[in-house]
């Protein structure tokens, strides 16, 4: 998946929907353009995305920050402990973690 499917899924998952070069927010008249925001390369971003997370149940949350260490061994080839996780994410970390987190909401697992 590359980084602008990435900030499109990322989007959608802060209720917003692209039409042309706006991201509008579900249920909303107002228009925003927003093509600076890019969650897969922009820690400002990303952490919106993870605060998004952050109002989401608990099994979300949970499924988040294990993803986000799983997502981060990979990436950097070595298991990491949580407790060092800051030391190496990276925004499109945040955004892979936060769309894993949110696949499995609805089956009840975490």
């Amino acid at each position: 998946m590359d980084n602008r499917e990435i900030d499109r899924q990322i989007a959608e998952l802060m209720g917003w929907r692209r039409v042309m070069d706006y991201y509008i927010k579900v249920g909303s008249r107002k228009f925003g353009k927003r093509n600076d925001w890019q969650p897969s390369t922009n820690i400002a971003h990303a952490f919106e995305a993870r605060d998004k997370i952050a109002t989401m149940s608990t099994s979300v949350r949970i499924r988040f920050a294990r993803s986000l260490v799983d997502v981060i061994s990979d990436r950097v080839e070595k298991r990491i402990s949580p407790e060092m996780v800051m030391l190496y994410v990276e925004p499109v970390d945040i955004s892979l973690a936060a769309l894993e987190a949110v696949k499995g909401k609805d089956d009840g697992t975490v």
